[in-house]
């Protein structure tokens, strides 16, 4: 019998998270003023960064949407896929569901430019940022 594969990339071996998926954390943690450490699911297929605030329709930066309101939630970190054929899964974290409507997956073949992978809202709840325990998960497909 083969060995079982994974459609997904193992974040931890080599170097991948910065070299293939370019993850480059923006803001340093307000407790220690480092930057954070990645938080990797059980089976290291994916990261987890956590929620840094909305952006409104007029680009204005908060961190409680209205209802509703467009929005966009914007993670802690950047990145930029390089590396030849991979590609980046972006997943919203499921409990956005609750506050309104959402493009729940999206898949990046490509990137010219360092981005914010943002998970776009309409929202139909009043949305506080801090009570979300995570943004987005990031998987890297070879």
């Amino acid at each position: 019998m083969a060995g079982l594969e994974t459609v997904f990339a193992s974040l931890v071996r080599g170097n991948r998270l910065s070299a293939y998926m370019g993850l480059r954390y923006v803001m340093p943690d307000p407790v220690t003023g480092r930057q954070p450490a990645p938080v990797y699911g059980p089976s290291y297929s994916y990261v987890q960064l956590a929620a840094s605030h909305l952006l409104t329709a007029d680009g204005e930066p908060v961190t409680e949407g209205k209802r509703n309101q467009y929005v966009r939630l914007v993670p802690e970190a950047m990145v930029r896929l390089r590396g030849g054929t991979y590609q980046l899964l972006i997943s919203a974290n499921p409990q956005l569901h609750e506050y309104g409507s959402l493009s729940d997956l999206r898949l990046v073949d490509k990137m010219s430019e360092e981005e914010y992978p943002v998970v776009h809202l309409q929202l139909r709840r009043d949305l506080d940022v801090s009570k979300l325990a995570y943004a987005v998960r990031l998987y890297l497909i070879p």
